[in-house]
């Protein structure tokens, strides 16, 4: 292995960088340990996530499962592709807590919203009606391949609104990758880092695995999260209970899942 390689694995034991999960010892929990999953895609018809009630009540239960207390959802709001309101969403989100009742399923919804960075999105930042959750975060996503003009001006502009910016999954933006001095540059902006939990596996790329690696080892990881659009996503996360990536995102970052 290269040395850059070597310095960017070696906090976590003998991994080799195409290993799908991580062997680790000394394991913690997932759900039980991390109590509140942020960013799911669980209101049926509403985005690319769960296409019925049946499918999100299944996502839900895999949720129970694996110990979590309570689920933030966080269906896409992108002018061209998803035109969801704050209306349409609780509307969804009602539902889904009926049929929980219905079913006696005991776990906590939450909705706010994953945003995309563009006009729909500036109009409604202007307007100060941003979805939010916990203590005023917002969660939001730019595109993975093409670093946008205003992004530092459109930070800028949600702390001048009090609003908290969290950025989702910065690990899998590929304009990031070979320039890891925009991550600095955000943490410097007091922006927060939502990592998916699928990104310490090769799920996604072996780039998106080794810079969710990096951003672990370098502490910038604020909140982990599912990004579950699927039951085979929960599935794919239920192998992470055979490894202890979990027990190194805790000692190297201050995680702030338990405290929503």
């Amino acid at each position: 292995m290269i040395k850059g390689l070597r310095d960017i694995f070696s906090p976590f034991s003998s991994i080799s960088p195409h290993s799908h999960l991580f062997p680790f010892s000394d394991k913690l929990n997932l759900g039980e340990d991390l109590k509140t999953d942020l960013h799911s895609h669980l209101i049926p018809c509403v985005d690319d996530g769960a296409q019925s009630m049946e499918e999100s009540i299944e996502m839900l239960k895999s949720f129970v499962k694996l110990g979590y207390s309570k689920v933030i959802i966080t269906p896409h709001i992108m002018q061209d592709r998803y035109y969801n309101t704050h209306a349409k969403i609780d509307e969804g989100l009602e539902k889904i807590r009926k049929e929980l009742v219905k079913e006696s399923i005991n776990i906590e919804l939450e909705a706010a919203a994953e945003y995309y960075l563009d006009e729909e999105f500036e109009k409604l930042l202007y307007n100060k009606e941003l979805l939010t959750f916990g203590d005023n975060y917002v969660l939001f996503e730019t595109s993975f391949n093409n670093n946008p003009k205003k992004l530092f001006d459109l930070i800028l502009e949600m702390q001048l609104a009090e609003y908290k910016p969290v950025l989702a999954h910065p690990e899998r933006y590929k304009y990031m990758h070979n320039n890891r001095d925009i991550y600095k540059k955000l943490k410097d902006y007091d922006v927060l880092f939502q990592i998916d939990l699928l990104s310490f596996t090769a799920y996604h790329s072996f780039d998106v695995q080794k810079t969710a690696l990096w951003l672990c080892n370098n502490g910038m990881i604020d909140l982990v999260g599912s990004d579950a659009h699927k039951i085979e996503d929960l599935q794919s996360i239920e192998k992470l209970k055979s490894t202890s990536i979990l027990k190194k995102v805790y000692e190297k970052n201050n995680l702030l899942n338990n405290m929503l």
